[in-house]
């Protein structure tokens, strides 16, 4: 697959932002960082797009896979169980104020916790493959973590 690495290489341009970097400061889930989650949801986005023939496009799809837990606090003791409902808000609002932000980018953050932000479903291919992509990733951390 002739884009696989390019996606790869903006993956990792994004990554070494130092603003997308403190994300590095923050567990997820088990003992991965934040950064390490958006990058793996990131590199599954890309993969289900390629594989779904969505033709998403490429630059809201890094964006909004990359910065849809852009929320850069410890969640274990910020807000707890409202994390889920409360941090896609928060994030999208972060990486508006410190981004320029693809059109439909902020759409993508903000629905990707969805069905839980039940009033912000995603509309669109991106917003889909990146909602997709965080559950898939999120349960492997998850289940790794119990492992």
């Amino acid at each position: 697959m002739k884009h696989r690495e390019k996606y790869l290489e903006l993956i990792d341009k994004m990554a070494s932002n130092p603003k997308v970097s403190r994300m590095n400061q923050y567990i997820q889930h088990g003992n991965v960082t934040t950064l390490d989650h958006v990058k793996a949801v990131s590199r599954m986005s890309f993969w289900l797009n390629d594989h779904l023939h969505a033709n998403a496009r490429t630059d809201v799809l890094l964006y909004g896979s990359m910065l849809h837990d852009y929320y850069l606090y410890d969640w274990h003791y910020h807000d707890g169980r409202l994390h889920g409902f409360s941090h896609p808000k928060a994030a999208m609002a972060l990486a508006a104020a410190d981004f320029q932000l693809p059109d439909g980018t902020e759409h993508v953050i903000r629905a990707h916790m969805w069905p839980l932000t039940l009033f912000h479903m995603p509309l669109s291919r991106e917003a889909w493959l990146v909602t997709a992509a965080d559950k898939l990733v999120a349960l492997n951390e998850t289940i790794r973590k119990r492992g």
